[in-house]
Protein backbone atom coordinates (compact mmCIF):
# COMPACT_ATOMS: atom_id res chain seq x y z
CA UNK A 1 0.00 0.00 0.00
CA UNK A 2 2.92 2.38 0.55
CA UNK A 3 4.27 1.49 -2.78
CA UNK A 4 1.10 2.67 -4.16
CA UNK A 5 0.99 5.83 -1.91
CA UNK A 6 4.12 6.72 -2.89
CA UNK A 7 3.71 5.97 -6.87
CA UNK A 8 0.87 8.13 -6.73
CA UNK A 9 2.20 11.07 -5.38
CA UNK A 10 5.29 10.79 -7.03
CA UNK A 11 2.82 9.92 -10.67
CA UNK A 12 1.51 13.35 -9.85
CA UNK A 13 4.90 14.95 -8.99
CA UNK A 14 6.90 13.43 -12.52
CA UNK A 15 3.70 14.83 -13.82
CA UNK A 16 4.56 18.43 -13.01
CA UNK A 17 7.89 18.09 -12.92
CA UNK A 18 7.55 16.45 -16.62
CA UNK A 19 4.90 19.14 -17.99
CA UNK A 20 7.00 22.16 -16.59
CA UNK A 21 10.13 20.77 -18.20
CA UNK A 22 8.55 20.31 -21.69
CA UNK A 23 6.36 23.79 -21.33
CA UNK A 24 10.12 25.85 -20.74
CA UNK A 25 12.02 24.01 -23.33
CA UNK A 26 9.10 24.24 -25.98
CA UNK A 27 7.53 27.88 -25.61
CA UNK A 28 10.07 29.28 -23.75
CA UNK A 29 13.15 27.92 -25.59
CA UNK A 30 14.80 27.58 -22.40
CA UNK A 31 17.94 24.68 -22.34
CA UNK A 32 17.07 21.95 -21.21
CA UNK A 33 19.71 21.64 -17.82
CA UNK A 34 18.42 24.93 -16.90
CA UNK A 35 14.72 23.60 -17.32
CA UNK A 36 15.31 20.69 -15.48
CA UNK A 37 15.66 22.64 -12.30
CA UNK A 38 12.67 24.64 -12.87
CA UNK A 39 10.90 21.74 -13.28
CA UNK A 40 11.98 20.15 -10.10
CA UNK A 41 11.30 22.64 -7.99
CA UNK A 42 7.83 23.04 -8.97
CA UNK A 43 7.16 19.80 -7.92
CA UNK A 44 9.59 19.63 -4.57
CA UNK A 45 7.05 21.11 -2.51
CA UNK A 46 3.86 19.12 -3.83
CA UNK A 47 5.82 16.07 -3.36
CA UNK A 48 6.91 16.57 0.06
CA UNK A 49 3.62 17.14 1.74
CA UNK A 50 1.76 14.43 -0.24
CA UNK A 51 4.55 11.68 1.09
CA UNK A 52 4.79 13.10 4.24
CA UNK A 53 1.12 12.98 5.12
CA UNK A 54 -0.36 10.45 3.20
CA UNK A 55 2.47 8.44 1.69
CA UNK A 56 4.22 7.83 5.30
CA UNK A 57 1.62 9.17 7.51
CA UNK A 58 4.07 10.82 9.56
CA UNK A 59 3.59 12.66 12.59
CA UNK A 60 7.02 13.86 13.16
CA UNK A 61 7.73 18.14 12.88
CA UNK A 62 8.62 19.15 9.47
CA UNK A 63 12.14 20.47 10.48
CA UNK A 64 14.18 17.45 10.51
CA UNK A 65 12.09 15.63 7.91
CA UNK A 66 11.64 18.10 5.35
CA UNK A 67 15.91 18.61 5.44
CA UNK A 68 16.38 15.14 5.27
CA UNK A 69 14.00 15.25 2.04
CA UNK A 70 15.44 18.21 0.89
CA UNK A 71 18.69 16.84 1.19
CA UNK A 72 17.38 13.43 -0.43
CA UNK A 73 15.67 15.91 -3.66
CA UNK A 74 18.60 17.26 -4.11
CA UNK A 75 20.72 14.12 -4.74
CA UNK A 76 17.59 13.27 -7.11
CA UNK A 77 17.92 16.95 -9.17
CA UNK A 78 21.64 16.34 -9.41
CA UNK A 79 20.74 12.70 -10.77
CA UNK A 80 18.41 14.64 -12.96
CA UNK A 81 20.70 17.36 -14.25
CA UNK A 82 23.60 15.00 -14.64
CA UNK A 83 21.58 12.73 -17.01
CA UNK A 84 20.28 15.60 -18.94
CA UNK A 85 23.82 16.79 -18.98
CA UNK A 86 25.06 13.95 -20.46
CA UNK A 87 22.44 12.90 -22.61
CA UNK A 88 21.46 16.84 -24.62
CA UNK A 89 24.99 18.18 -24.27
CA UNK A 90 27.62 15.44 -24.34
CA UNK A 91 25.98 12.53 -26.48
CA UNK A 92 23.52 14.96 -28.41
CA UNK A 93 20.17 12.94 -27.96
CA UNK A 94 16.87 14.36 -27.88
CA UNK A 95 15.77 15.86 -24.12
CA UNK A 96 13.41 13.64 -24.14
CA UNK A 97 15.33 10.54 -23.95
CA UNK A 98 16.51 12.36 -20.67
CA UNK A 99 13.24 12.74 -19.38
CA UNK A 100 12.68 9.64 -19.81
CA UNK A 101 15.45 8.32 -18.44
CA UNK A 102 15.39 10.69 -14.99
CA UNK A 103 11.84 9.98 -14.22
CA UNK A 104 12.35 5.97 -14.48
CA UNK A 105 15.56 5.63 -12.29
CA UNK A 106 15.55 8.99 -10.22
CA UNK A 107 12.10 7.89 -8.34
CA UNK A 108 13.02 4.33 -7.12
CA UNK A 109 16.58 6.12 -5.39
CA UNK A 110 14.31 8.33 -3.53
CA UNK A 111 11.52 6.27 -2.89
CA UNK A 112 14.04 4.01 -0.91
CA UNK A 113 15.70 6.71 1.04
CA UNK A 114 12.77 8.56 1.79
CA UNK A 115 11.47 5.09 3.51
CA UNK A 116 14.13 4.19 5.03
CA UNK A 117 15.89 7.51 6.36
CA UNK A 118 13.84 10.65 5.61
CA UNK A 119 10.53 9.45 7.30
CA UNK A 120 11.60 6.80 9.46
CA UNK A 121 10.54 6.64 12.53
Amino acid sequence: MQLLRYGSVGVIATLTHALVFIFLVELFDIRPVGAVVIAFLSALALSYFGHHRWTFNSTSPHGVQFIRFLLVALLGLGANVSITYLIVDVLFFWYGLALLLTVTAVPLLTFYLSKYWVFNR
